[in-house]
């Protein structure tokens, strides 16, 4: 049972596994802002958002070590379930689109588990999530300009 302003070691593990299911998803688009469409600020605007989410789910959590220590990839029940459909990566619209979603998702899962126990960082991870849809529509358009759509 979990007594307030703790965290049980299932939920670390949640907050732990949405951290890097963020940060995975923001890194894949922050490459191709990068890379792709050399746009410094939407790069920064991304990077700032996953180091956000890095150092909040750190406090949240306690320490690297705490979350991490919750960790238990092995006997993830979710892991052998697979829902990509690799048809929506057909171009790098739908690279970013897909990736943006599954940051904007798992940033909705740590707003209401930090609400829990701290309701500024979950004010927090909503404002980053919002900021995401923003930044989605900015990439989005780019690489529109850039292929001509």
């Amino acid at each position: 049972m979990e007594r307030p302003g703790q965290l049980s070691q299932k939920m670390l593990r949640a907050i732990d596994a949405n951290s890097n299911r963020v940060s995975e998803g923001i890194r894949v688009v922050e490459e191709v802002a990068r890379f792709v469409l050399d746009e410094p600020g939407v790069t920064e605007g991304l990077k700032s958002v996953r180091h956000f989410v890095r150092q909040a789910t750190q406090q949240l959590g306690g320490s690297v070590a705490a979350l991490t220590g919750a960790r238990d990839s092995d006997a993830d029940v979710g892991k052998p379930l697979s829902t990509s459909d690799s048809s929506d990566r057909r171009d790098a619209v739908g690279l970013v689109s897909a990736n943006m979603r599954r940051a904007e998702e798992g940033l909705r899962v740590l707003e209401e588990m930090s609400a829990l126990l701290d309701v500024e960082l979950s004010n927090g991870f909503k404002q980053r999530r919002f900021e995401l849809y923003s930044l989605e529509k900015e990439i989005v358009a780019c690489l529109g300009r850039q292929t001509g759509r």
